[in-house]
C-alpha cells in the first residue's frame, strides 16, 4: 500500500507536470464547472460484514459507516485534505470537499 507522503507527492507532481498519471486530478478546473475525479478514494474503502450488516470501512484508519457516501466524505476530508476543488455553480465560492459544497448549496442557495 502507498504511503500518504507518496500519494501527496505524486498528486502534486501530476498537477505541475505536463504528463499524466493515475494520480492526475483531471477535471479540477472550477472555471469549467467540472468536478474532480474522486475515483482514487475508492482504493481506500472496503466493504465488510459486521454483525450481519454490510459496512464500508476506511482502510487507512478503520472508521466505518453503513453508508459508503459517508466514508467517501471521510476519506476525502481527513486523509486527502485540499486535494480536490469544488466550485459553487451559483456564486463561484470554492470548497476543498464535496460535502462542504453540498452543505453550502443547501444552506445558501436553497429555494425559499
Amino acid at each position: 500500500m502507498r504511503t500518504m507522503e507518496t500519494i501527496r507527492t505524486r498528486a502534486t507532481l501530476s498537477q505541475t507536470t505536463p504528463w499524466t498519471t493515475p494520480w492526475d486530478m483531471q477535471g479540477q478546473d472550477a472555471a469549467k464547472g467540472t468536478e474532480p475525479d474522486r475515483s482514487i478514494l475508492h482504493e481506500y474503502i472496503k466493504k465488510e460484514i459486521r454483525n450481519g450488516k454490510s459496512v464500508s470501512v476506511c482502510t487507512m484508519c478503520g472508521k466505518s459507516n453503513s453508508q459508503k457516501w459517508n466514508i467517501m466524505n471521510h476519506v476525502e476530508s481527513v486523509h486527502f485534505p485540499n486535494m480536490f476543488t469544488y466550485s459553487c455553480k451559483y456564486c463561484g465560492k470554492t470548497f476543498n470537499a464535496k460535502n462542504s459544497l453540498y452543505v453550502h448549496m443547501s444552506t445558501s442557495h436553497r429555494e425559499k
